[in-house]
């Protein structure tokens, strides 16, 4: 189990690293297309027809869609305003390059300004970064939250701020966020997770950036978590598999219905599928986890293949799950 484990870092350090490193980056100036509602899919207009009618309810409309042409992967984003409150709104489609695949991610953020160049941020993405924070932006993370929840959560920190508000007109929109990406850019580039790359105008992943982000990749626990969702999945992909797997220890030698090989394969089977589904972004690390404890009862020769099955079916979960979001 845990020589498995020292493999992948090794391989994680000489292989994932440099590859990490010499990927594409952000952009230093953004280009941005605008994209009528008539260029958009069928089933990204009714993804937007929904988040239209519940933000009606908060008086926010539509301005325009938004598609950065120079960024490394597929993107799309709405904006919305409301002419009486300072707060913007937008929904972001990504798809985020990981490897050889790609995770399709998308989400809703709330952003106010003010005079002191503070920003604040609420979005109910759980997505953690390895690049370094923003003194000057305080981010909420809140998960799995509804639109209408998640502006009440973030007029409450907004009023708990008290500084004096910035309204952003609907015409500079567009230019607040090439300044912001500007600032962003150099932030990080000062704080030695980016490199310019002269020769292209983008920048790249220095090797600490990409040793935190490879940290991140093996730790269940890295950013923002769903502590019942967490505990769902201990219980059904750690337990369950755990007390299945003592059960037929108990019956050893007893006449059943099914082979104990082909049951046992079924309980890893449930902890690989549960880790897949339930963090799609993370399962690599939750799959490991989830069978720590139920590949430690098997013996020595078994638990590499163990392992190996519970990650063979994570990743053809998560596959699964991150295909039906897809919206881009």
């Amino acid at each position: 189990m845990f020589g498995e484990l020292i493999v992948f870092l090794l391989l994680a350090l000489t292989v994932g690293l440099a590859r990490i490193t010499r990927r594409p980056g952000p952009p230093r100036q953004l280009a941005f297309e605008r994209v009528p509602d008539a260029a958009l899919s069928e089933v990204q207009t009714a993804h937007f027809r929904r988040l239209d009618e519940a933000l009606e309810a908060l008086h926010y409309r539509p301005v325009f869609n938004i598609r950065v042409a120079n960024l490394p992967g597929a993107n799309l984003s709405r904006f919305y305003s409301n002419r009486a409150e300072p707060a913007l709104i937008l929904t972001s489609l990504l798809r985020v390059r990981a490897g050889n695949s790609a995770q399709n991610v998308d989400y809703v953020e709330i952003i106010t300004r003010f005079q002191d160049g503070t920003e604040l941020s609420t979005m109910n993405v759980e997505t953690g970064s390895p690049l370094a924070r923003l003194p000057w932006k305080v981010v909420q993370r809140l998960p799995g939250l509804d639109v209408a929840r998640l502006k009440e959560r973030h007029d409450a920190a907004a009023r708990d701020l008290a500084k004096e508000l910035r309204w952003i007109p609907e015409a500079e929109i567009l230019d607040q966020w090439q300044e912001t990406h500007r600032r962003w850019c150099d932030h990080q580039e000062r704080e030695g997770r980016f490199r310019l790359d002269a020769a292209t105008g983008s920048y790249r992943m220095t090797q600490s950036t990409g040793l935190r982000g490879i940290a991140s990749f093996i730790n269940p626990f890295s950013g923002p978590l769903s502590w019942p969702r967490a505990l769902v999945a201990v219980a059904l992909g750690a337990a369950l598999p755990t007390l299945g797997l003592l059960v037929l220890a108990s019956r050893s030698g007893a006449a059943l219905p099914v082979s104990p090989p082909v049951l046992k394969a079924g309980l890893f089977a449930v902890c690989g599928a549960v880790a897949g589904l339930a963090f799609p972004q993370r399962y690599f690390a939750w799959a490991l986890l989830l069978s720590l404890i139920p590949a430690t009862l098997l013996p020595p020769v078994s638990q590499a293949f163990a392992v190996a099955w519970v990650l063979t079916v994570a990743h053809g979960s998560a596959r699964w799950q991150n295909a039906r979001r897809r919206l881009l």
